[in-house]
């Protein structure tokens, strides 16, 4: 695994590892990934790593999937070649102030960013899931 954390316009708010290829063999075998002890334990060491660093983290993190207050998004590429666009801000409303960062990337890269940067690229090529990282015990503790 080879990681990387995108610094552009966007800042060091998007992390970004490729050759992940357990997490994507195991999507491949399994359709209810979330549930799947294995992948998940492969997930929390992604997300270990993009939170050990980012300076703005300075106490313990706990996270859940698929929560109501989700503010994290992971993304696992599916497909060679695929074309990503992250993007920050409303671009039609806020043109002025929002930005956006192109990339062509391959399967088994991972992305882990929060919620309020969007993404576009083909549905097919990706498989992504929200999660919710907060400061509250109540959940798993990540870091």
């Amino acid at each position: 695994m080879i990681k990387y954390n995108i610094s552009n316009s966007l800042g060091p708010k998007i992390f970004y590892s490729i050759d992940n290829h357990l997490l994507y063999q195991i999507i491949q075998e399994n359709d209810d990934v979330i549930n799947d002890d294995e992948f998940v334990s492969l997930v929390e060491e992604q997300l270990k790593l993009f939170l050990t660093h980012n300076p703005e983290v300075d106490s313990p993190l706990y996270y859940k999937f698929n929560t109501n207050s989700n503010n994290t998004k992971v993304l696992i590429l599916l497909k060679d070649d695929v074309e990503l666009e992250f993007i920050l801000g409303d671009k039609e409303k806020d043109f002025l102030s929002s930005t956006s960062s192109n990339t062509i990337v391959g399967k088994t890269s991972v992305f882990i960013f929060p919620s309020v940067v969007s993404y576009k690229c083909d549905s097919n090529s990706v498989i992504g899931f929200d999660l919710e990282l907060t400061k509250d015990k109540k959940y798993k503790k990540i870091i």
